[in-house]
């Protein structure tokens, strides 16, 4: 009996009916190879549950009661919370070491995995157990290991980009950039690079980013490169490099 690994889940986390958790542990009984699968997964669940924390600033705790105490007062219509960064990036991890797991662990058994697939899911598992740190180094060494796989799938590229435009660490979004600008020119990563620099506020990262954009051809980057020229909030050095790239780019 063929079940999706979504039903098994289903059934781990006793979200099955009655009836569908009667049929599937008969055919649990009756399947060793689903058995094994169901085992997997509860180890699958085990690992991802004992995957490091990472702790929250100590002052985040003051500054949400103090936000409840303020609404509670103000009463505003409608509140948009802003998630910092750190967050952001923890998400991402934990997103990433969930699919590692799955795929280490549930494809293994697959006669079809050849050895690019094995190369790349090894690279992402390696990335995984670095950013778990919750370090700036260990960031750093996530994406650069990036660099070592033979080709990076979707789930690589989304990684770096979340650390390029939400990492706290200016060097940490420094290497995300140069890592996505060796991984290929498509336009998501084009899209990534004018988002990034729509917020960035270092100016070696700002820098960096017009550079790569101009490098990339990335025409539709220009209104943003006007936008920094004419805004009295950026470094000249910014302004003269938005120039120098729009007129490379007209």
């Amino acid at each position: 009996m063929n079940k999706s690994n979504n039903q098994l889940i289903d059934f781990i986390n006793e979200a099955l009916s009655k009836e569908e958790t009667a049929q599937l542990e008969q055919a649990i009984q009756q399947d060793a190879d689903l058995s094994k699968d169901l085992n997997a997964l509860r180890d699958i669940k085990a690992q991802v549950e004992a995957l490091s924390y990472i702790e929250p600033p100590a002052q985040m705790d003051a500054d949400f009661y103090k936000m409840l105490n303020e609404q509670h007062v103000a009463k505003p219509p409608k509140t948009t919370v802003m998630y910092p960064r750190w967050m952001k990036v923890a998400a991402v991890v934990a997103l990433l070491a969930m699919g590692v797991i799955i795929g280490l662990q549930l494809n293994h058994r697959s006669s079809q995995m050849n050895a690019l697939q094995a190369s790349v899911m090894e690279t992402k598992a390696e990335m995984a157990s670095l950013m778990a740190k919750g370090s700036t180094s260990g960031r750093i060494a996530a994406v650069n290991v990036s660099l070592n796989a033979p080709k990076a799938d979707e789930e690589m590229i989304d990684i770096l980009i979340n650390l390029l435009q939400n990492d706290q660490s200016t060097n940490v979004r420094l290497n995300a950039m140069e890592a996505l600008q060796e991984i290929g020119k498509g336009e998501k990563i084009k899209q990534a690079f004018i988002q990034a620099l729509k917020t960035e506020n270092k100016a070696i990262v700002q820098i960096g980013l017009i550079h790569a954009l101009v490098n990339l051809e990335a025409k539709n980057a220009l209104p943003l490169f006007e936008k920094i020229i004419e805004d009295e909030n950026h470094l000249d050095r910014v302004k003269d490099e938005a120039r120098l790239g729009r007129i490379k780019m007209l």
